[in-house]
């Protein structure tokens, strides 16, 4: 009798296996044609490693085929690693002008940063980085810079 609960056991693992690839499929072919797929606990993380080679392009096509010019990507979720991606110059005029001191970078920020970008403009918070910004301004604004700043991104 115990061999016979044995095996029913066995069966019911392999349905509610069976079960979960089925599911999976059917979210896979349901949201085939959407431009990044949000798997169940993956999130949107599959999708990105398999473009890491061509991220920058990825991510443009994904921003491209979206209805908004702004999407949030979600990662797997036991990281709890969502990111907000935009590409509407006025989502981007207001975080880095209008309200930047709404987006405090925190000390964590700081401290990886620091190592490698030292005492740029990117590890500035709110006041300094306004002072810092109306100085760099005039250089960004002169005619020489702007040519130089075309024919390089050329």
């Amino acid at each position: 009798m115990a061999i016979v609960m044995t095996n029913i056991g066995y069966l019911e693992l392999f349905l509610v296996f069976l079960g979960f690839l089925l599911l999976l499929l059917l979210h896979w072919h349901q949201s085939r044609n959407l431009p990044i797929v949000n798997w169940p606990l993956l999130g949107m993380s599959p999708g990105l490693l398999c473009n890491a080679h061509r991220i920058h392009d990825y991510v443009t096509h994904c921003l491209t085929q979206c209805s908004t010019p702004t999407f949030e990507f979600r990662g797997p979720w036991f990281t709890n690693n969502n990111l907000l991606i935009t590409s509407d110059p006025a989502n981007v005029h207001y975080m880095l002008i209008k309200h930047f001191s709404n987006f405090q970078k925190g000390s964590n920020f700081k401290r990886i940063f620091h190592q490698s970008l030292g005492d740029a403009i990117f590890v500035y918070e709110s006041d300094s980085w306004a002072t810092l910004r109306r100085s760099i301004q005039s250089v960004l604004k002169d005619g020489r810079f702007q040519q130089l700043f075309v024919k390089t991104v050329q």
